[in-house]
């Protein structure tokens, strides 16, 4: 299985326009995204993850990424690097990604569409993984006080062996700050609560529990992230 992190697009749900008069937002933590980041805006991710494999230490990843384009009247495009190897030989492993997006809205809501292509450029230990992809709808709708998303999509770089298979997620917000949240990613599963800090703007906070069925893979994800403006209006 390969190293599972917190995907960049998600943070993007902090920059995303919310349910006309909403009172909370909601999220969906461990799965990929339909949405991604808009013109001009950075942003920047640590996780870490704890379980049986990795005993008395996190296995830790970080990644960045860049937005470009108009997602709304046209097609947004996102580049981004993961680093999988921040204990030691900092950056020594970690490979590329790029992404187109759109959004769109009616019915009462709104969403995005997300096409990644993966692996890219892949060097040191995560020389593995080989270029994959996935494509991921997401949705999100509701009562300004009670808004919900729903995530769908396929994948065949959840693996090595870049079989094809299903994300499927659903995100309630309980609060402008607070979301729950339970997800499956190909073969893995996750509960999940996620934390908007009122006092950063942009950032997030993931809790997730993982794979919880398996005894060999259970583990504790942590996920943080902040997203910027480098040149955006």
């Amino acid at each position: 299985m390969l190293k599972t992190i917190l995907p960049l697009s998600a943070i993007a749900l902090c920059l995303v326009p919310t349910i006309a008069g909403a009172q909370a937002r909601a999220a969906i933590t461990s799965l990929p995204s339909g949405f991604n980041l808009p013109h001009g805006m950075g942003a920047i991710s640590i996780s870490g993850l704890y379980g049986p494999r990795h005993v008395g230490r996190f296995d830790g990843d970080m990644g960045m990424a860049l937005g470009f384009g108009d997602p709304v009247d046209g097609i947004g495009f996102a580049v981004s690097a993961d680093i999988t190897s921040l204990e030691n030989d900092f950056a020594d492993s970690g490979y590329f990604n790029v992404s187109a997006h759109r959004r769109f809205s009616g019915n009462g809501g709104y969403g995005s569409v997300n096409a990644t292509i993966s692996g890219l450029g892949a060097f040191g230990s995560a020389s593995a993984r080989q270029v994959g992809g996935s494509v991921v709808v997401s949705w999100v709708s509701g009562t300004a006080g009670l808004p919900y998303m729903i995530t769908a999509g396929i994948a065949n770089d959840i693996t090595l062996t870049q079989e094809v298979q299903g994300i499927l997620g659903f995100g309630l917000g309980l609060s402008d700050q607070w979301a729950v949240s339970a997800g499956i990613n190909g073969n893995n599963n996750s509960l999940g609560v996620t934390y908007f800090p009122s006092f950063l703007s942009n950032s997030v906070v993931q809790v997730s529990l993982r794979n919880l069925g398996d005894s060999t893979r259970r583990g504790i994800g942590i996920d943080v992230g902040y997203a910027f403006n480098l040149f955006g209006d």
